[in-house]
């Protein structure tokens, strides 16, 4: 077994194949708490749902992994937002299995005829992700999530993502799809992310120490409206080191008003 560290979606995409027929079951799940939010005018209802896995520490020669969801599940939701949201889960909570349940007894499960030696590979692996709904009205409903995983290697790994979907059309934005001008927002990401990293206007970003070819900042796919103005942020690695860390900023509405699209602008 290749015991090189993978990204959790490739891993679990292969390791769910190859523990399916050959696994030991899992400790009894930690009972599921739910807590339900009471739904505003224009709110969707949902109940916040908890999952964990450990797996058995004999079986893994102590250090099993663990596998925890934290996320939101709604109730009454209309087509096609319906249809968004589970194409999401699919992704960011089933990886390939048929349920958050199975793919969490999937990474914690241990192979019938893994070796003892090999078991050592896989001590003290994580997974964890909390998804929480920080905008909710009639117009855009936000999920954020944020997960912290270690599969083997020097480090751990912490992403943090939004996702924004229109409740009319259930359809994902994109930045296209909220600005009228990306070249504009380029230019104000460009300085934004300069003072930021705490160089000049005048400097090229290359300055930056950035990872990325050319002189060109891109645009993160990862943003969110808050109340004053819309955030950018760069996971690790995106455009800069691990040291680094993750980059992020809000851009005030005052700033966005020739950028934004008038539904979007505060």
């Amino acid at each position: 077994m290749d015991m090189k560290r993978a990204t959790i979606p490739l891993f679990l995409l292969s390791f769910l194949l190859f523990t399916a027929c050959n696994q030991k079951g899992p400790k009894d799940a930690t009972p599921v708490a739910d807590s339900t939010q009471t739904a505003g005018p224009d709110t969707l209802a949902y109940t916040i749902k908890i999952l964990q896995r450990t797996g058995d520490s004999i079986a893994w020669k102590g250090g099993p992994p663990s596998y925890s969801l934290t996320y939101p599940e709604f109730s009454n939701v209309p087509a096609p937002l319906k249809d968004s949201l589970a194409a999401l889960y699919s992704r960011v909570l089933f990886y390939g299995s048929a349920s958050p349940d199975s793919a969490a007894n999937a990474f914690v499960a241990v192979p019938k005829d893994i070796k003892i030696e090999d078991a050592a590979a896989f001590k003290d692996w994580f997974y964890k992700l909390e998804i929480s709904v920080p905008r909710n009205n009639k117009q855009i409903l936000t999920l954020a999530g944020m997960s912290d995983e270690y599969t083997g290697g020097a480090h751990g790994m912490h992403t943090e993502w939004f996702t924004n979907i229109d409740r009319a059309t259930g359809k994902t934005l994109q930045l296209p799809d909220v600005v009228v001008n990306l070249h504009a927002l380029a230019q104000l990401n460009e300085q934004y992310f300069k003072k930021e990293k705490g160089i000049t206007a005048e400097q090229p970003i290359k300055d930056a120490g950035l990872l990325i070819e050319g002189d060109t900042l891109p645009l993160p796919g990862n943003f969110t409206f808050t109340a004053t103005g819309l955030w950018l942020q760069y996971n690790l690695y995106e455009v800069m080191s691990y040291a680094d860390g993750m980059i992020g900023y809000n851009i005030p509405y005052s700033e966005l008003n020739a950028i934004l699209k008038p539904e979007y602008r505060k």
